[in-house]
């Protein structure tokens, strides 16, 4: 256990290492070659960016038709604790789009004690990792990310079948397949970067003894714990403790991270069209999100493993806090 507080720690140094790196940079005026949007730090070490992370509360960032300003967003992580933020970077012809909003949240992200993620993902990468590594080279070329946030989920690929449908197996095991593939030509692709994915609760439940691949480990779940940095569980339940809770939809992965001294957060979700009604907090006041927020981190407060909390996301948690005046 002492082994993992110490590893926590060696994060947390390396986040701050990456982020005052770019700080210096971006006020340095150094401008990238052919882009002078992006002004790149200088180099920071390896190990310093693949371990980056740092507890606390997260939230992902997906921009509408524009980024909200940086300064804005750097606030609302200010008054609510947030110190991690998974910041939607999208990449085109082999470079990030939007440099100049990009370069303010880097700046502005340090002096709020943030973490800046790249964030993106899609189905279609899963059986075309060659599109996930050329994201991670166009991140990468920016340096101002202390590491990368996947959305790629295999739920979303044609085909998927939960884990105790029938023909489950035949239908599930390409695209798992594929799923590590994926991660391993991203990985190999660049060794240091820092790699997060997000993840179904259920992925523990896709296991060797049912059949499915499992990249020789004992689950899906286990699998995916072992080949990156960290992951996120997309834990979206409103109801803390009890049958089909967040807290125990959560403990399979969560028992899987903590296997592997590995950190993992838990999401909660405040989006407007949840795929169930007890995922979302949408048309709850913002206080009892903040109270969700604290609940889990008191339960989880033993485990070497969790790393937080992360809210699906930024617009729709801010919009909820112009609906506090309809409760008393």
């Amino acid at each position: 256990m002492a082994g993992a507080e110490a590893i926590r720690m060696q994060k947390i140094s390396g986040i701050w290492a990456v982020q005052t790196a770019v700080v210096l940079a971006l006020l340095s005026g150094a401008a990238c070659a052919g882009d002078p949007g992006l002004s790149p730090p200088a180099a920071a070490s390896a190990d310093s960016v693949r371990t980056a992370t740092s507890g606390g509360h997260s939230m992902w960032l997906w921009p509408g038709s524009s980024y909200p300003p940086a300064a804005s967003v750097m606030a609302w992580c200010t008054a609510n604790g947030v110190s991690n933020v998974f910041l939607y970077a999208y990449a085109r012809d082999g470079r990030l789009q939007h440099s100049r909003e990009l370069q303010s949240y880097a700046k502005a992200a340090p002096p709020a004690g943030v973490t800046l993620y790249a964030l993106n993902g899609d189905a279609s990468w899963i059986e075309h990792p060659n599109k996930a590594v050329a994201w991670e080279n166009a991140v990468n070329k920016t340096q101002l990310f202390a590491g990368i946030h996947m959305d790629t989920e295999p739920n979303q690929v044609t085909g998927w079948k939960a884990y105790d449908k029938p023909g489950a197996v035949q239908s599930d095991a390409p695209i798992i397949k594929h799923f590590y593939a994926m991660l391993h030509a991203v990985r190999a692709n660049s060794p240091s970067t820092h790699i997060e994915v997000d993840v179904q609760f259920a992925d523990a439940d896709y296991t060797k003894a049912l059949g499915f691949p499992t990249d020789g480990y004992n689950s899906f779940g286990e699998a995916l714990v072992a080949d990156t940095d960290e992951l996120t569980v997309m834990s979206y339940r409103t109801v803390l403790n009890g049958n089909n809770s967040l807290l125990e939809i959560s403990a399979p992965m969560l028992a899987l991270a903590t296997a592997h001294g590995k950190p993992m957060r838990l999401a909660i979700e405040t989006t407007k069209d949840p795929a169930d009604p007890q995922d979302s907090f949408w048309g709850q006041a913002q206080s009892a999100v903040t109270s969700m927020l604290q609940a889990i981190d008191n339960a989880e407060a033993s485990s070497t493993a969790y790393d937080g909390t992360s809210v699906e996301d930024y617009e729709a948690w801010a919009e909820l806090k112009k609906l506090d005046d309809r409760y008393p």
